[in-house]
C-alpha cells in the first residue's frame, strides 16, 4: 500500500518502484476517484519479463476495481516508468470510455420511452 488510507495495492515482483514514480500513481489514482464513487480500489503490479526470453523487460498491469465491472490494463516496455506510464494511460482510457456510456444512458433516461415517428404513424 502507498498510504494507509489508500485503496492503492502496488505489488513490485522483484522490482524496486522509485519514489516518484509511487507518487505518479498515487496522483493519477486520486484524480480518477475525485467526485466518483465508482472505483472502490486499485491495483498496480510491476514484475519484469523472463530473462531468458527479454533482457530488461517489464509489464505492468493496472487493474481498477470499478463498479460494475472492473477495469484492466497491461503494457510492456523496456523501461519500468514508461511502462507504468502506459499502463496507467490505457487503464484511464477505458474509464473515460466507462464513465461516458453511463453518463450518456443517464442523460437519454433509464426508463426513456421511444417516440414514433411518422412512418409508425401512417402504418396505424
Amino acid at each position: 500500500m502507498v498510504a494507509n488510507a489508500s485503496p492503492i495495492e502496488l505489488h513490485e515482483d522483484g522490482i524496486e518502484l522509485a519514489p516518484a514514480v509511487k507518487r505518479r500513481i498515487e496522483r493519477r489514482v486520486s484524480s480518477w476517484m475525485k467526485g466518483h464513487t465508482d472505483i472502490t480500489g486499485v491495483s498496480v503490479a510491476v514484475k519484469p519479463l523472463d530473462a531468458s526470453r527479454t533482457k530488461h523487460a517489464f509489464q505492468a498491469r493496472v487493474v481498477l476495481y470499478h463498479r460494475p465491472k472492473n477495469i484492466a490494463a497491461i503494457a510492456k516496455g523496456d523501461q519500468v516508468a514508461t511502462t507504468v506510464q502506459s499502463a496507467l494511460e490505457a487503464a484511464e482510457r477505458q474509464l473515460r470510455e466507462t464513465r461516458d456510456v453511463f453518463r450518456d444512458r443517464r442523460k437519454r433516461g433509464a426508463n426513456e420511452v421511444p417516440v414514433p415517428g411518422p412512418e409508425e404513424h401512417e402504418a396505424e
